[in-house]
């Protein structure tokens, strides 16, 4: 998944953001693979299960690297939404 993501959308000069459930661990090759082109938006807090989260596995990432100052981050707790936890961000592209 990684490697199809930067393949197809993980390079150039467009600013992107890339946000969701990648069912997977910080320190995992997914995400170590994605990261070689994205900045993590994201802190590590945990986001699932939603209602007492053990592990992190909800990512916000931004493209180009290096581009995006983070002006807030917050995982948001509302477990009747949904099995996961909520990320919530606030970023600038920084030309």
């Amino acid at each position: 998944m990684a490697e199809q993501i930067n393949e197809r959308i993980g390079t150039g000069d467009t600013p992107t953001l890339l946000g969701g459930d990648f069912n997977a661990r910080t320190d995992s090759n997914v995400i170590c693979e994605v990261m070689k082109n994205w900045q993590r938006i994201c802190d590590d807090t945990f986001t699932y299960p939603a209602d007492q989260p053990t592990i992190k596995i909800d990512y916000i990432f931004g493209l180009p690297q290096n581009k995006w100052k983070v002006k807030s981050f917050k995982v948001l707790s509302n477990p009747e939404v949904s099995d996961h936890r909520a990320l919530f961000a606030e970023v600038e592209f920084v030309k």
